[in-house]
């Protein structure tokens, strides 16, 4: 540590505490402050000892000394010429502080630097906090309160641009009292929790942002779900790389569009199983995958289709060479001509083999020898499917 006088108190011989000090400043310094200021003053005095541990000296940590020292830099009393090591140098009369700080903010400069250690906040980050208290009229209070919530939420190293945008967003819904900063605070550490939930069902670290934020006020707030609901939807994003809040949104929008996040989930499943039993039926091997679950969704809940359809064209399509894709043309053909029910499509297709170019004997494949009831009539019910039996198939 280094402390020393500007080269005109140090030829000059006079008293190195000011009256102006004791009379003005030191009765108006937080407690502690002016013991700091005094000891290093006497040390930068005395040739030789400008060198010795101050805050050792005094009993106090670096960073107790330093937080000192920062309040009587607002104060024109000293520059800090470097923090680590710790370089200080008195000035011989005090300097014109910073705009809006020395003996009026020095309280808040004291407690910003005391509350949210090991934050220091430089000449130009107060300036921005004088700004909240001056322009947008917020109080001393709410500025600490601000101060902390911003740290709570994105760390110690929180720059002051995003203080600052809080701030304004703060004073723009009238949030300048500490009862009001309360509440608000409350409101978003609530929706801070809730994100971050989403991050660890995902396996996601770091902090939700802004933009995730606001989707989530969105869909608490302003669509009214619950944060079970918003969780019971995650699952349907299993077909995501690396999930996102905006996927999730998209999710989310088609539940609500759709009746509710249960009732999606319930049409989901539905759709899941009627794909599985579409590959039985047209007789292909293993499971279908998110695209093909996807694309029955579709047909049963956006086209309105019956699910007896979807495995119609599953049967009529077993023993080609890539049949899924076969049945969603059939699929696709159908709901432009606006056909929805089994007893149309399959009137139609029944049309078509009658026509002259068409009558061929027609036999059977092999791939219509299926385990057509794997899951009984009242289990697809319960997931919302009303099949119909085998021979009204």
């Amino acid at each position: 540590m280094h402390i020393s006088l500007e080269r005109g108190a140090a030829v000059s011989g006079i008293t190195p505490v000011q009256n102006l000090f004791i009379m003005e400043y030191m009765p108006k310094a937080p407690e502690g402050f002016a013991k700091v200021y005094l000891y290093g003053l006497m040390l930068a005095s005395l040739r030789g000892f400008e060198t010795l541990d101050l805050p050792g000296g005094l009993g106090i940590s670096r960073e107790e000394a330093l937080t000192a020292f920062l309040y009587w830099q607002e104060m024109g009393l000293v520059r800090i010429i470097e923090s680590d090591p710790l370089n200080v140098e008195y000035r011989m009369t005090a300097s014109a502080p910073v705009r809006g700080s020395g003996r009026k903010y020095g309280d808040l400069i004291a407690k910003l630097n005391k509350h949210f250690h090991p934050r220091l906040f430089s000449p130009q980050e107060l300036t921005k906090i004088y700004d909240w208290i001056e322009i947008f009229g917020m109080d001393e209070a709410t500025a600490l309160m601000l101060v902390g919530h911003c740290i709570d939420m994105k760390g110690s190293r929180v720059s002051i641009q995003y203080m600052d945008k809080a701030a304004r967003s703060w004073a723009d819904d009238g949030i300048l009292t500490p009862d009001l900063a309360e509440q608000r605070i409350l409101m978003e550490t609530e929706l801070s929790s809730g994100a971050r939930a989403i991050y660890r069902r995902w396996r996601k670290s770091g902090r939700p942002t802004e933009d995730e934020l606001e989707l989530y006020r969105k869909w608490t707030e302003d669509w009214g779900m619950t944060h079970e609901e918003i969780l019971a939807a995650c699952p349907a994003m299993t077909a995501a790389d690396k999930p996102t809040f905006a996927y999730l949104n998209g999710i989310l929008e088609t539940m609500r569009s759709g009746g509710g996040v249960r009732e999606y989930l319930s049409a989901q499943n539905a759709a899941e199983e009627i794909a599985r039993q579409m590959y039985i039926r047209a007789g292909i091997q293993g499971l279908p995958g998110r695209k093909e679950k996807d694309s029955v969704f579709t047909w049963l809940n956006s086209w309105h289709m019956e699910a007896e359809t979807a495995l119609y064209a599953a049967e009529l399509s077993a023993g080609v060479s890539r049949p899924f894709a076969k049945a969603a043309k059939l699929m696709e053909g159908w709901h432009e001509k606006g056909i929805t029910t089994l007893i149309a499509a399959r009137d139609l297709q029944e049309s078509a083999l009658n026509k002259p170019e068409n009558a061929k004997s027609h036999k059977p494949s092999h791939f219509m020898n299926y385990n057509q009831r794997r899951y009984s009539a009242e289990q697809l019910s319960s997931m919302g499917l009303n099949l119909l039996e085998e021979d009204e198939l």
